[in-house]
């Protein structure tokens, strides 16, 4: 059993439990829950520790949603001990891991295409995006095993932390069938893979055959960039709507410079998770509670609308609790325009008393 505190969760990214529980009896973080789902493999367990929902919900219109929204399926469960006026909130995915033709197909298609970055033309990049339990870390291991075995190698593996690649070793060991204690390197006959911080790679380049850059969108843009303009065989594994407040920078920042200077590169978007089924309950409360995919309205313009037109009009925060039609327009806004969004700006929105909205 291992216990963290609440902000080292970021170098938990990439991992996987069967457990987890999430203490919030004293406060509730919404970035730290959002990465919590995603470290919990199908057929898992998440408890959220909190008291009675009528004390914990109290001055805050965030927690009185995220009751509402959870007292609205019947995914979680409610497990009380009135002796000491707490609760534990239960949530699950008892679904076995997906294992159908597509996901399966969907990830033999990122292997080869990983593959293909070594084997193929130089300077042409591939950038892995996808929701989170896609099988991105599996996939680069997986090939990176693949390319050790075929050829004489060196292939370097950078991370925003050393236990964010965890599952990328793991499935290159199995792959290998080694079991060697050197946790982040493997040497394979005259191959080798390792892992190096990206500072440290910035600071001192490294020859490589390939770089594999995992959790990218966690890596701020600047160092991304050197790193980019470092190696010439690059593969780069993204969150699509990314919980660690940086995704946006990836998305919106990072990519277009890296098909300015790589206009050959490729993107693949993987669709299916492997950690658990289409359409899980629980990752899809998440998506709704933190409204991680939500974007811009779309409005029609009117030439004919002048500004003595427009009315300016507070909107009342309490609204946000029962009805997410507004606050998913006024949260889709804020990520449009500021690449750096957390789930913590959608609680800031509904319980900073010093922040208005119109």
């Amino acid at each position: 059993f291992k216990t963290i505190k609440p902000e080292l969760i970021n170098g938990l990214l990439g991992m996987e439990f069967n457990l987890i529980v999430f203490d919030a009896f004293d406060q509730f973080d919404a970035d730290h829950f959002a990465i919590a789902e995603g470290l919990l493999k199908g057929g898992g367990l998440l408890f959220l520790l909190m008291h009675t929902p009528d004390v914990w919900m109290q001055s805050s219109c965030f927690r009185q949603r995220f009751i509402r929204l959870i007292k609205s399926t019947s995914d979680w469960s409610f497990i009380s001990e009135k002796v000491e006026n707490h609760i534990a909130v239960e949530s699950g995915n008892n679904q076995p891991i997906n294992k159908t033709d597509d996901v399966l197909a969907q990830q033999q298609t990122a292997i080869q295409a990983v593959m293909h970055v070594v084997n193929g033309h130089r300077n042409r990049p591939l950038v892995l995006v996808a929701n989170r339990g896609r099988g991105k870390s599996a996939a680069l291991g997986i090939a990176s095993a693949h390319l050790l075995q075929q050829k004489d190698i060196h292939i370097i593996v950078t991370a925003p932390a050393k236990s964010a690649v965890d599952i990328l070793f793991k499935h290159c060991r199995t792959q290998l069938g080694v079991t060697d204690n050197n946790h982040y390197k493997i040497s394979y006959k005259k191959s080798s893979i390792e892992f190096i911080a990206p500072d440290a790679l910035i600071s001192k380049p490294v020859q490589a055959g390939l770089l594999l850059v995992d959790e990218a969108a966690a890596i701020p843009v600047p160092m991304l960039e050197k790193i980019m303009h470092q190696h010439h065989r690059l593969v780069l594994s993204s969150t699509a709507y990314g919980y660690e407040g940086s995704g946006q920078g990836f998305e919106k920042r990072f990519i277009p410079r890296l098909l300015a200077c790589y206009p050959q590169s490729q993107q693949i978007h993987l669709q299916h998770p492997i950690r658990w089924k289409d359409h899980d309950p629980f990752e899809a409360f998440c998506y709704q509670a933190f409204l991680l995919d939500s974007d811009v309205a779309n409005i029609e313009t009117d030439d004919s609308i002048s500004f003595n037109d427009l009315e300016l009009r507070k909107i009342d925060q309490t609204g946000f609790i029962q009805d997410d039609t507004e606050l998913s327009c006024v949260y889709g806004l804020l990520r449009s325009a500021h690449y750096r969004t957390h789930p913590d700006d959608l609680q800031q929105i509904m319980d900073d008393p010093a922040l208005s909205v119109f």
